[in-house]
Order: C-alpha cells, then structure tokens, then sequence
C-alpha cells in the first residue's frame, strides 16, 4: 500500500521540482508587490476616538418643573440606572442618526463628514460607550470627531467625554 502511494506521488513531485524556480520567482515577485503597494501606494488610515458616559441627574419628583425634557425624573436611582441601560442602542443610535451628521456637517461648514467613517460601540452593563471616526488625515478625524461630539451633545447634554480625543 504504502508502495502504491509512493509511486502516485512521484510524478507531482518531479513535476513541483521542475518547476520549483518558478514557484519561488513568482512568490518573490508577490511580495515586494505587496510591499510597494503598502509603501507608495496605499494611504495610512487614522482612527480618533473618545469614551462617553452617559451621566443620571437624580431629580425628587416634587422638583421636576415642566418642559425639563433632559431631566430623568425618578427618585429611584437603580430604575434610573437600569432604564438608562435599556436606552444605551438607542443613545448610540443617535450619535449615528443623520440628524446629528447633517447638524454637524452644517454648524461646522465640513461637507466631508460622513456616516460611514462613524463606529460606536458600548457595553450592555454600564453607560460607557465609545465613539471612533477613521480617516486619512488624523487632524481631520480628531475634528470631525469633535465635531460630531459637540452636536450630539446638545441632544444628550447628559453626556461626558471620559477619555479624551
């Protein structure tokens, strides 16, 4: 048996040293293609990005004053704190939401800011969660992040930028 797999196999082999100079040619071509594109061609990509909290305000029920709507108005801060984890998709939603891009887009006067640049992400179990723009220019991300920030914080003046841009 062993014998029979042996002299099946013998032809590829000879065939693979045949043409192993070749085989090694075109892996070396390959590579230093693959590392002139990387070097010369390709642009570097920039991410900046920021953690959020998104801070309770604790309000007794007899100090809620009418057309407060910023204001969670319950006295029992664990439902506060766990309907403010329910509302986290919804709050990160917003960031993305094109309200707040073309708000931004018009206060700022950058045409350039887009949604697709924009990724969010969060935790189920706290109300941190963090907001990162990527782009070619690391000036430009760091600005159109900020940017974004400022506009979506007049929606949710609640939230606090914990890590810095």
């Amino acid at each position: 048996m062993e014998n029979e797999v042996q002299k099946s196999s013998t032809p590829f082999l000879r065939i693979l040293k045949a043409r192993l100079v070749w085989i090694i040619l075109i892996a070396v071509v390959f590579v230093i293609a693959g590392y002139c594109y990387g070097k010369f061609i390709a642009k570097p990509v920039y991410t900046a990005s920021c953690d959020v909290i998104v801070k309770l305000r604790y309000v007794d029920d007899d100090k809620l004053t009418e057309g407060d709507d910023h204001t969670v108005a319950n006295s029992n801060k664990l439902n506060d704190f766990s309907l403010a984890q329910r509302m986290m998709p919804t709050i990160v939603d917003i960031v993305e939401s094109p309200n707040v891009i073309s708000l931004a887009k018009t206060q700022n006067g950058d045409d350039g800011i887009s949604r697709d640049s924009f990724n969010t992400t969060y935790d189920k179990d706290s109300l941190i969660f963090n907001i990162s723009y990527t782009d070619y220019d690391p000036e430009l991300a760091k600005g159109r992040l900020e940017d974004v920030f400022a506009t979506f914080k007049t929606y949710i003046p609640e939230s606090e930028e914990i890590k810095e841009i």
